[in-house]
């Protein structure tokens, strides 16, 4: 709840789910919520959190299929190997794509 009100966010939440093994380091919790909106409204703020004491080293992330985190796998991949090509130029992945971005 207190990560949600630093994000200005009160949302609806279906379930709360410890994952991992039982541990003495942090473990991950996945997070499912009412609606879909939700969701996207809190990974839209997620930036916010960074310079944040309290939660800087909280990590959000959408849950994703086999399917998706072989194609997110993939699109990494291939930043990575474009990154290593051309350092000066700074890219991103949008969508299903790697762009490259312009640093204003």
């Amino acid at each position: 709840k207190a990560l949600f009100s630093e994000l200005d966010e009160a949302p609806k939440v279906k379930s709360v789910e410890r994952l991992g093994k039982i541990s003495s380091s942090a473990r991950p919790v996945k997070v499912v919520f009412r609606s879909r909106d939700a969701q996207i409204s809190i990974l839209a703020k997620k930036p916010l959190l960074k310079g944040n004491d309290k939660f800087g080293k909280v990590f959000l992330s959408p849950d994703r299929s086999v399917e998706e985190r072989r194609e997110r796998k993939r699109l990494v991949d291939e930043l990575k190997e474009k990154v290593k090509q051309s350092p000066e130029k700074h890219y991103i992945i949008r969508g299903n794509r790697v762009l490259v971005a312009t640093r204003d």
